[in-house]
């Protein structure tokens, strides 16, 4: 099985604001992070998140600007939709120029071990497989960046 080709850098792409995805922007330190560089103007946020309502409430509740910052569904726990997502991005036309891998599952009371869709340890399988998938299928794409060169 061979990677996709990412796509080349568009007129179109190298006229729109840096974008940066950050993963897990629905609370904490990641939504946080999503409303200082929506709010700043310089940038363009997706909001990648395994609850999109809850992403989009965010966003309007810290009155993220209209036009800054784009909600789209990541389950890091499930490698099909990490592959989904960037898809979905590509498809978007988006540029990426930055990539925060910020999501993580944390359950250090649970009784017993949970597991991914693809039945890894709940915990790798989110913060470091899925990111890694993430990280590795669009590394071309950040590679290809305007901001990269």
């Amino acid at each position: 099985m061979s990677a996709p080709a990412a796509p080349t850098t568009s007129a179109k792409a190298t006229e729109q604001k840096p974008t940066v995805i950050i993963t897990g922007a629905s609370s904490g330190l990641g939504l946080n992070a999503a409303a200082a560089l929506a709010k700043s103007g310089e940038w363009h946020v997706i909001m990648a998140c395994r609850d999109f309502s809850k992403a989009v409430s965010a966003a309007k509740r810290l009155g993220l600007p209209s036009g800054s910052y784009t909600v789209m569904h990541l389950d890091l726990a499930s490698l099909d939709s990490v592959r989904q997502f960037v898809d979905a991005f590509r498809a978007s036309g988006r540029r990426i120029d930055s990539l925060v891998c910020n999501a993580a599952v944390y359950l250090p009371t649970a009784k017993e071990p949970r597991f991914t869709a693809d039945g890894f340890e709940l915990s790798v399988g989110t913060n470091h497989l899925g990111h890694f998938l993430l990280a590795n299928l669009l590394m071309t794409d950040l590679e290809n960046s305007p901001s990269a060169k």
